[in-house]
């Protein structure tokens, strides 16, 4: 192994130091002749050029160091936005393989399952340990397979078989498939400290402006003199301190919120009272919140790139202004929107009998349309819904079959949401976001209308979900005719 030499020239102090005294040299012409390090404007320069590399310093950490909660000291990479991969891609049922894992690692007594897809409708083959418990294993199906069904499949039926010398796998999940997480928990160097030190406090005592304050019994003028001294290294102090509070508060800026870092002012400056107004001190901040907004908004496009989604507000006009109330919607809607995308094409589940069930694209396009609301009404059983989204699959003829062409929906919307937004952007969100194999028809009514499918909608519903099939051919029927 051969050390190289370091050429001292190539710092970045020198190269500060060299650059900034031939600039001073040009601008200052004959007036000023002596360059030594024991002339004060000489070690003023050098006091500045150290207060840049420490601020070089400063900058040249990990990202992620800029990122840290300040109560932790860790990134809060989960507020900022950026969640692991396990988290993004988690595996979510959508092949007959995913539901053979699903079933051998979520009930107790399968030694062996096989799926098959024909059509839109599932059959499942199961070999059982116990025969003797087919009853109860054939209701753990049933449910849990409603609970992960996708829109505009069905199942069809579950058929039990004699035994397999063949084994399900202890884990739903083998170990080659699974996801590592993108990060893990770090403690990155802080890069500032809790104070900013002001660059003054690095000259010599004989200067009279540092931490240790003027000598005693010094005369009015020196005493003015070391004041003004102080106010001039206080323009470039505030310039650093400036900086670094703005740098300090990046994880606010960069945060799933609406909040804006707190305003940027010279306050932080140690002893700026002896120098400057102070009611003015109190008043004065360097914060533009405009510019705030439109900086946190630019962020949340990036977010959007990442996640493959727009969560734009929908304006009723053609002008949107980026401000508190649209990045607060914005950061909200990103903050589900992980839950949304891991399992948006998923179904609602027909076995609920709390009604609170309902598609995941449902949820996804009522937080697009600025009602992330309905996303937690869901969970609380609200039955009052914006929109409706019907599966073709689950509209039973009178001799209980669905239609020959069951790979269709239906989504039924009230005429007001499509004079505030538009239909055509109504139907675009859908179009975008719906499995491309299911044919959508759109039929928009007034509200009175909507009351009244409304309320056959969710006695739809509950027939399903007491599966009681003569209700739910009922129910069918009588759904069709105002569809």
């Amino acid at each position: 192994m051969v050390l190289r030499r370091r050429d001292k020239g190539a710092s970045t102090y020198s190269r500060l130091n060299t650059e900034t005294l031939q600039l001073v040299q040009q601008l200052s012409g004959k007036r000023w002749t002596d360059y030594n390090a024991h002339d004060p404007g000489v070690t003023l320069m050098d006091v500045v050029c150290y207060g840049l590399l420490d601020l070089h310093y400063k900058f040249d950490f990990d990202f992620s160091s800029y990122l840290v909660d300040p109560s932790t000291r860790k990134p809060s990479l989960d507020q900022l936005g950026f969640l692991p991969a396990d988290q993004v891609f988690s595996p979510t049922v959508v092949t007959t393989g995913d539901y053979e894992m699903l079933l051998k690692s979520h009930i107790q007594g399968i030694r062996d399952c096989e799926v098959q897809l024909d059509n839109g409708y599932y059959s499942i083959r199961v070999v059982l340990d116990d025969p003797s418990s087919a009853k109860q294993v054939r209701t753990d199906i049933f449910q849990l397979y409603h609970r992960h069904r996708n829109l505009g499949e069905q199942l069809n039926k579950i058929r039990f078989d004699g035994v397999s010398d063949k084994r399900a796998p202890a884990s739903g999940l083998p170990d080659d498939i699974q996801i590592a997480r993108a990060f893990r928990d770090r403690e990155p160097a802080p890069p500032f400290a809790p104070e900013y030190r002001p660059i003054r406090y690095n000259l010599p005592d004989c200067y009279g402006v540092n931490d240790r304050g003027a000598p005693a019994g010094i005369s009015p003028q020196r005493h003015a003199q070391l004041m003004q001294l102080s106010a001039y290294l206080m323009l470039f102090d505030q310039m650093l301190s400036l900086t670094q509070q703005q740098v300090a508060q990046m994880g606010v800026l960069l945060g799933l919120s609406a909040d804006l870092p707190k305003p940027f002012s010279p306050r932080e400056i140690k002893d700026p009272e002896r120098l400057l107004d102070h009611a003015k001190l109190q008043s004065e901040t360097l914060l533009d919140h405009l510019v705030m907004h439109q900086t946190k908004a630019a962020y949340f496009d990036v977010l959007d790139v990442v996640y493959g989604e727009n969560t734009q507000p929908l304006p009723a006009s053609n002008t949107i202004k980026p401000d508190a109330a649209a990045n607060r919607q914005r950061a909200n809607l990103l903050e589900h929107l992980v839950d949304f995308n891991r399992v948006r094409n998923k179904a609602m589940d027909i076995t609920d009998t709390t009604l609170r069930s309902i598609p995941t694209v449902k949820q996804l396009i009522s937080a697009l349309l600025g009602n992330l609301e309905h996303h937690e009404a869901a969970k609380k059983g609200r039955l009052h819904e914006t929109f409706y989204i019907v599966e073709d699959i689950l509209l039973l003829d009178a001799a209980g079959r669905p239609p020959k062409h069951h790979q269709q929906l239906t989504v039924v919307l009230d005429e007001q949401i499509g004079l505030r937004f538009g239909k055509s952007v109504i139907t675009d969100l859908f179009a975008a976001r719906l499995p491309a194999h299911l044919l959508v028809h759109y039929r928009w009514a007034a509200s009175s209308r909507i009351a009244q499918f409304e309320s056959e909608y969710f006695n739809w519903k509950k027939a399903w979900a007491a599966r009681n099939l003569s209700a739910v051919i009922a129910h069918s029927s009588k759904l069709r005719e105002l569809l």
